[in-house]
C-alpha cells in the first residue's frame, strides 16, 4: 500500500511539473506580450437585429482574464444593418470562430471599465444589460497567474523537500522516516520500526 501511495504521489508530481512549466512560460510571456483569444459567433436574427455570443481569454502583465458575453445588437434600419455587417467582416453563419490577436498591454489584457470587485489581483465584473452596448449580459473575471503557478508548485516542492531530507538523513546515519539516530541500532529504528535500506 505504501508503494502504491508513492507511485500515486510521484505521478501527481509529474503531472504538476508538466503543468507548471507551460504556465511559467506563459506567465513570463504575458509580461512582454498581451494576447487575446476570441471564440465567438454572429447571427442575423432579422434584417435589423444581430445576435452575438462570445468567450474571450486574455493574458497580460501577469494576469489571466476570461469574459463571457452575449447579447443583441439592434440597428436603426435594414440598410444600416446591411452596411455595418459587410464592414464587420463577420460571416453571420451562427457557427463559432476563433480569433487570436495581440492587444494593448494591461493587467489581464482585455475588458475596459470598472470592476465591481477587486482584491489582490482578483477582479470580477457583471456586465449589465444596456441598450447601447453590443453585449447585453455576461461577466468577466481576472486572476493573477501566480495563483496557478503556486498551486502547481506545491507537490514538486514537497517532493524536493522530502528528497533533500531523506538524502541528508541517510548521510548522517539517521532513520529516513523519523530522523532517529541509528548509529547504535543500524538494522532497525527502535523509535518507529523502519528498516533502513542497505548501503
Amino acid at each position: 500500500m505504501k508503494r502504491f501511495r508513492r507511485w500515486v504521489f510521484n505521478g501527481l508530481v509529474t503531472i504538476s511539473v508538466l503543468l507548471l512549466l507551460p504556465v511559467a512560460v506563459l506567465f513570463v510571456r504575458s509580461l512582454f506580450v498581451t494576447n487575446l483569444i476570441q471564440v465567438f459567433r454572429e447571427n442575423a436574427i432579422d434584417t435589423r437585429t444581430d445576435y452575438e455570443d462570445s468567450f474571450q481569454f486574455s493574458m497580460g502583465l501577469g494576469g489571466l482574464s476570461f469574459e463571457r458575453g452575449r447579447g443583441e445588437r439592434k440597428f436603426s434600419n435594414a440598410y444600416t444593418a446591411s452596411l455595418l455587417r459587410k464592414q464587420s467582416g463577420y460571416s453571420y453563419d451562427n457557427r463559432y470562430h476563433v480569433n487570436w490577436t495581440n492587444t494593448r498591454r494591461a493587467y489581464g489584457g482585455i475588458i475596459n471599465g470598472s470592476r465591481s470587485f477587486r482584491f489582490l489581483g482578483f477582479r470580477w465584473r457583471r456586465i449589465a444589460q444596456t441598450p447601447n452596448e453590443p453585449f447585453s449580459g455576461g461577466f468577466d473575471i481576472t486572476i493573477p497567474m501566480l495563483l496557478p503557478l503556486a498551486i502547481f508548485a506545491i507537490l514538486p516542492f514537497i517532493f524536493l523537500r522530502n528528497r533533500f531530507i531523506r538524502t541528508s538523513r541517510s548521510e548522517d546515519n539517521l532513520c529516513l522516516a523519523c530522523g532517529y539516530d541509528l548509529r547504535a541500532t543500524p538494522d532497525r529504528c527502535p523509535e518507529c520500526g523502519t528498516i533502513p535500506p542497505r548501503k
